[in-house]
């Protein structure tokens, strides 16, 4: 589809820091998108040498530069978005990251589905991994199944909030479009790293978020950011509980956003991006230890007339499903007996096949290998055909050679 200059009220906010290689690349797909912005935002934070170069690379349309305060990126954006008074929409962008032609196009899209009962505060897209060239990851690279076990739920059919609760399949900054107005009375949390997969929960547990499985943004992983440590783990609880806080107000009113949350961190309990929801746990029982008594009643005269309480638990249902525990602890007896017989037949074969390295015949049927004793047979039943007659008699060796020759008696 060709590009179109239509007004399409987009701005694409693009920080200049932290500074990733790979920032022209980013720039470029935005002169390929057949839906081009209106506006395109940079936020320097006065470290950025030779600013003329990404401007160049968006030659063609209109170009803010904004100096920055501070260099925390979701508190630079919140900014920005605040000052854009004309713009409805808001993407983001940045070095690592590059968009397919069409993605702003059905983000937009995706954003004004007719269908949607409610307006969409946020879309995010499929994802497809490259190098640092910018070039698609071989197949064998590891991150490729980690994408995969991230997006795995939600193409099994899992909701969205549980979703959610598994892992973070947003990954990058640059994964969001928002409505200006969503971003405003939703704005990013400042202060850690992960603020993109925050954006998506806030979204997802109020029923705002729209995920299009198409692969749609080209991102660079870094293998430090793909793997798990204690720092990560660290800031990811951090986050949580900055999140807690930033739906303060949603949980005490809205019982479809406690619901939702609370698929959220039952699905957490096994993230696969490295939060810990024990340790979640234990923070928000300290954060309930420091509320006053009266706030205390006020929660639970607040539960104590909830229409969720006429609700029966999933267990209580009359399709509900019990667990037998003499049946679970009777089957895990026998798992437990299996086990050791396959351990006790592996070791066998192990010990069959340290004796078998000692042999020499073994050593010589390896050399032959299968095709090869295969054919040695196919050879000897040929010679022993070749010496059948065709009427099927045996023929004499003569007089002065009486032996019976053939494929029968000597």
């Amino acid at each position: 589809m060709a590009t179109t200059s239509t007004p399409s009220n987009l701005t694409v906010i693009v920080p200049l820091f932290p500074r990733d290689p790979g920032l022209q690349q980013s720039l470029a797909t935005l002169r390929t998108q057949t839906v081009r912005p209106d506006l395109v935002v940079f936020l320097n934070d006065g470290k950025t040498p030779n600013l003329r170069v990404p401007e160049n690379e968006v030659s063609g349309m209109e170009v803010q530069v904004v100096e920055t305060e501070s260099s925390d990126v979701a508190e630079e954006i919140n900014r920005a978005v605040n000052s854009l008074d004309r713009s409805k929409y808001v993407a983001i962008l940045g070095a690592g990251g590059a968009y397919a032609p069409q993605r702003l196009e059905r983000c937009l899209a995706g954003i004004e589905d007719p269908e949607r009962i409610r307006h969409t505060g946020l879309v995010v897209t499929g994802i497809r991994l490259v190098n640092g060239q910018g070039l698609p990851l071989e197949k064998g690279d590891q991150r490729h199944a980690q994408l995969s076990l991230l997006w795995a739920p939600g193409r099994q059919g899992v909701g969205l909030s549980a979703w959610l609760g598994a892992g973070d399949f947003v990954l990058a900054p640059a994964n969001i479009f928002a409505r200006r107005s969503y971003l405003q009375s939703n704005p990013l949390i400042a202060g850690v790293s992960s603020f993109a997969y925050l954006a998506a929960i806030q979204a997802g547990v109020q029923g705002q978020l729209e995920v299009l499985d198409e692969p749609l943004l080209d991102f660079h992983w870094g293998r430090q950011e793909s793997s798990r440590s204690a720092v990560n783990s660290a800031a990811s609880l951090r986050a949580q509980i900055l999140q807690l806080g930033a739906l303060r107000e949603k949980l005490c009113t809205s019982p479809e956003t406690r619901r939702n949350f609370a698929s959220f961190h039952c699905a957490a309990w096994h993230n696969l991006s490295g939060l810990r929801e024990d340790l979640f746990s234990q923070a928000a029982l300290e954060l309930a230890s420091l509320s006053s008594h009266d706030d205390q009643l006020k929660v639970a005269d607040r539960f104590g007339g909830s229409k969720e309480l006429l609700q029966k638990p999933a267990h209580l249902r009359e399709d509900a499903t019990f667990a037998d525990p003499v049946a679970y602890a009777a089957a895990l007896s026998r798992a437990r007996e299996e086990l050791a017989e396959v351990k006790a037949e592996n070791e066998r074969l192990a010990r069959v096949a340290g004796a078998a390295q000692d042999s020499g015949w073994v050593r010589f049927g390896a050399w032959l290998g299968d095709r090869s004793a295969r054919r040695i047979m196919e050879m000897d039943a040929e010679e022993k055909e070749s010496l059948q007659p065709p009427d099927g008699k045996v023929e004499s060796g003569g007089e002065n050679d009486p032996d019976k020759v053939g494929n029968k008696e000597p």
